[in-house]
């Protein structure tokens, strides 16, 4: 038998759970600070990919054209874009692009062309292709592709972001 009086046996004898316990709290709330951190970067991954979609088709609205240098930030995002977003925007952006490419080739082509039939079929074409970008901000399809995946999500019943 110890020594020590009954009660401070009984302290040390439930030591051992309560560290544990303690323990585990603080390993759950750093799991927590940890997702909220992979959450926030990813975010901020999505937001970029959005804000420079945005800016393109913001730019088709507010010119009447394709910015060669918006398009290009737009397509600097695309590498990191398959790592964030499912197929459905993939594909999206993919549209986005091939018809923003088709209206910067088409401007370009018609810069050093003579009025003629060709001339008006391409002017056409381009006119649609431009409607279709600057329809994706005024409908608000752009926010409804991305909507899903940059809100906030619930994570051990609690909103984070």
């Amino acid at each position: 038998m110890s020594d020590l009086p009954y009660w401070v046996q009984m302290l040390q004898a439930l030591s051992v759970p309560c560290l544990t316990g303690i323990g585990a709290i603080i390993a759950l709330q750093q799991m927590r600070i940890a997702q909220n951190k992979l959450d926030h970067d990813n975010y901020e991954r999505r937001a970029k990919v959005y804000d420079a979609t945005y800016n393109l088709l913001k730019g088709t609205v507010r010119y009447e054209n394709v910015s060669r240098k918006l398009l290009k930030r737009f397509q600097e995002t695309f590498p990191e874009a398959p790592f964030h977003f499912d197929d459905n925007i993939l594909e999206y952006l993919d549209l986005i692009d091939k018809e923003a490419s088709s209206v910067l080739v088409a401007q370009e082509a018609l810069s050093s062309m003579t009025p003629g039939p060709e001339r008006t079929e391409i002017e056409e074409e381009m006119k649609r292709e431009l409607a279709w970008l600057q329809e994706q901000i005024q409908s608000n399809e752009l926010i409804n592709q991305f909507r899903p995946a940059l809100i906030k999500k619930p994570r051990f019943g609690i909103w984070y972001g």
